[in-house]
């Protein structure tokens, strides 16, 4: 028979020592994770996970309506005082917005071959508020035809004049309308990516029943059909002065200026 010798903390509860980290240790570590980007090249220090621990250590800190932070305080750029200010010149001429400006359009529309009838209405579109939205400046358009009202909002940036339903966050879902100071050739999109495609066809020279217009003519292809675009007429100082859209076979809408008054 062989007797074993009982383990010394048999029967007992074995207890575990608890390692413990003292305080400035850990401080010690956390004040280098967060100096790290410091030491790092400018290169490596704006990319990846590091940025996001320099953004914390700096102050102040900016965060943009975009949804990203600015590390850096951009470079104050003092304007030349013989060259004027530094701010890019918007040229709102093909589509001037003041409160009180208003259009009155008259509206034909028809059905195509299996409705030849002619409908006709009038259409009207007037400026009524003005509200500024971070540095956007919002002009509030209703438009009333057949006893129904809607609205839109729309504003020029350096990049044109757009349109949009959504007067908080006007960059969201808005609609690029017509580019800024536009020249035969140029093409943009609805969209950043997608949307309609409009191009410059050129200048025209425009009679319709409320005056002759020097215009400048846009084309809108809305898809691939060669009736799915619209031919948009633009006037310095008048905005819209007629628009076309669809074809005789499968109906046609168009609206031609009959007033506009400036405020």
């Amino acid at each position: 028979m062989v007797l074993t010798m009982p383990h010394p903390y048999y029967g007992k509860k074995l207890k575990r020592r608890k390692s413990r980290v003292p305080w400035f240790v850990a401080l010690l570590l956390l004040g280098l994770i967060l100096a790290i980007p410091w030491f790092m090249p400018e290169s490596v220090s704006k990319s990846g996970p590091l940025k996001y621990i320099k953004a914390v250590t700096t102050f102040p800190m900016v965060y943009e309506w975009t949804h990203t932070y600015r590390y850096e305080p951009p470079e104050e750029t003092k304007p030349d005082e013989s060259q004027g200010t530094t701010e890019p010149v918007v040229d709102d001429s093909l589509f001037p917005l003041a409160v009180g400006n208003k259009w009155v359009f008259e509206h034909k529309k028809t059905g195509g071959i299996m409705d030849t009838e002619e409908k006709v209405t009038a259409k009207t579109l007037e400026i009524t508020e003005e509200k500024q939205v971070q540095e956007f400046h919002l002009y509030k358009a209703v438009s009333t035809e057949d006893n129904k009202v809607s609205s839109v909002w729309y504003y020029w940036d350096s990049n044109g004049l757009h349109v949009t339903k959504d007067d908080r966050r006007p960059w969201r879902h808005s609609l690029l309308v017509l580019k800024s100071s536009p020249q035969k050739g140029d093409t943009w999109l609805e969209g950043e990516d997608e949307g309609a495609r409009s191009e410059v066809i050129g200048e025209e020279d425009l009679q319709i029943s409320s005056g002759l217009y020097k215009c400048v003519l846009v084309e809108t292809r809305v898809s691939k059909g060669e009736d799915q675009v619209y031919t948009t007429w633009y006037a310095s100082g008048v905005g819209l002065v007629r628009q076309h859209f669809g074809s005789r076979a499968r109906g046609e809408d168009s609206w031609e200026l009959k007033n506009f008054t400036a405020r």
